[in-house]
């Protein structure tokens, strides 16, 4: 299944998610991006400065099933946009 995410949004599959979660964004131009994951406390899950390039991108996180059951917050911030934000909810187990 092919899952796009237009220009300044980003989506995330599956939802809810169980121990890991793919998110996909598209950006207008190459560099690198900081992508913040934190749980519903704001608590840090994963902090990451990967390299994008211009179009589709996706991260995929594993071993989320140390996580409890809730909301998590996915931020990706790009130096030439606007920061992108993006809610996922983690499965109860």
């Amino acid at each position: 299944m092919e899952h796009k995410a237009p220009i300044g949004e980003m989506i995330a599959w599956p939802t809810p998610f169980q121990n890991q979660v793919t998110v996909a964004f598209e950006s207008t131009s190459d560099g690198e991006a900081e992508i913040l994951v934190t749980d519903l406390y704001g608590h840090t899950i994963t902090h990451e400065v990967i390299l994008i390039h211009e179009g589709r991108n996706t991260r995929q996180f594993q071993g989320l099933d140390r996580l409890s059951a809730g909301i998590t917050s996915c931020r990706c911030k790009m130096p030439i946009s606007n920061a992108m934000y993006l809610k996922s909810r983690k499965q109860i187990s």
